[in-house]
């Protein structure tokens, strides 16, 4: 008698939860606004699919989460949706031109859009995040978007979102634009979706504000990455350091609370990546503040092949390691500093560097073999044909 309540008690039960944490609201969308509209509660939307990691992370460990649960039970009605399976999601997904996954959409029960963001959201900057969508639905402050899920696109678009169609000729998506204020949402998401980042990157640059503020922040930031991705390959033919320079500082503000850290990163490596100026990469970087030690390790094995015969980036680099090669070095620290003073000539300081490294605990990317190529090099003096192992710290990866 008891499992047959359970059951049924189990099966009647309106919302999916994610032990004992978040409550994930079950139903069809005019229930969920109807839902939302009578506890006068924002709409909180996970958009996702099947076999996305970090989506599945959410589930694992942030909807879980008491504080977290507690703060989206209280105030949101909660949804999840599958982008490529369930019609609500791909309506969702159309509307607001998604495609980074997962998304997160909170919309009033209404059907105004207050925010919307993307990718693994940590449970402290979630909590943090809830309560700003709190006070700017408070302050009446939505989006551009109009509460019509069913607003007019053309055939392309709707193809992409609603039949997983995405093939489409540039001249089609240009000729349609071509005739559309470019600030309307169909222009903005069709733009976001289906244009390359060459053509309207510098709209975007000089419109920034205006378009977080239409649209928000997440989408913007998200083209202004692959502008600046395109930017890094196309100034690093011509050495145009200032030039790249110049765009970093331009979007820098687009990108909000710790982001930059990441992405500016991200923005300096890929020019040096393109470019191989090594110079450029070790002044930059340092004047940047945004590389920590084991960051600066991996930039000396990439740039020691570039630098080994200038002097001033070899003792730029030296100075990183003031501070770093106390007696429980790691043996990729011992073993790059004693590299760059083979390539100073600093033999003696070399090899006191290389008998430490040698002794030390074994890490990844040194072999004994390395290690007998880098004496060698010290005994023979031998800064030409040496080739240093390319070693460093990995970093563990991080969701957010």
């Amino acid at each position: 008698m008891m499992k047959k309540f359970l059951f049924t008690l189990f099966t009647f039960l309106p919302f999916l939860s994610l032990a004992q944490g978040t409550n994930f609201i079950s139903g069809d969308w005019d229930s969920i606004l109807k839902k939302a509209k009578a506890e006068n509660k924002i709409i909180f939307v996970d958009c996702y699919f099947e076999g996305c990691m970090p989506c599945k992370q959410m589930d694992l460990k942030v909807y879980p989460d008491k504080n977290v649960g507690d703060a989206l039970n209280k105030d949101f009605i909660s949804f999840k949706t599958d982008v490529f399976k369930e019609d609500i999601g791909k309506r969702l997904s159309r509307k607001y031109g998604v495609h980074g996954f997962p998304s997160f959409l909170f919309i009033t029960p209404e059907g105004h859009l207050i925010d919307q963001s993307s990718g693994f959201i940590g449970t402290t900057k979630l909590i943090d995040y809830l309560k700003q969508i709190l006070e700017l639905n408070k302050a009446g402050k939505f989006k551009k978007y109009t509460p019509d899920l069913n607003t007019p696109y053309p055939a392309f678009y709707d193809n992409a979102y609603m039949k997983g169609i995405r093939k489409v000729s540039a001249d089609t998506v240009n000729a349609y634009l071509s005739g559309q204020d470019l600030f309307s949402e169909q222009a903005f998401n069709i733009i976001n979706n289906f244009v390359a980042p060459d053509k309207y990157g510098e709209w975007f640059i000089t419109n920034k504000e205006r378009l977080v503020n239409d649209f928000g922040q997440n989408p913007v930031r998200n083209y202004m990455i692959s502008f600046m991705s395109q930017l890094s390959k196309k100034y690093a033919t011509t050495n145009s350091d200032k030039e790249f320079e110049a765009k970093m500082a331009e979007v820098k503000s687009v990108f909000i609370g710790d982001e930059w850290d990441r992405f500016g990163k991200i923005f300096i490596d890929g020019y040096f990546k393109n470019s191989k100026n090594a110079k450029w990469y070790i002044a930059t970087l340092e004047k940047s503040g945004l590389y920590d030690w084991i960051d600066k390790g991996k930039v000396v094995s990439e740039v020691l092949p570039l630098v080994k015969d200038d002097n001033t980036a070899l003792t730029e680099l030296k100075k990183w390691y003031n501070g770093h090669l106390e007696a429980n070095a790691a043996q990729y620290d011992l073993y790059n500093a004693a590299v760059i003073n083979l390539y100073l000539k600093n033999y003696k300081e070399a090899n006191e560097l290389f008998a430490k490294a040698k002794s030390a605990e074994k890490v990844w990317g040194i072999t004994d073999n390395d290690l007998v190529a880098l004496e060698t090099a010290i005994e023979k003096k031998d800064t030409v044909t040496f080739k240093p192992a390319k070693t460093y710290k990995v970093k563990p990866m991080m969701l957010e």
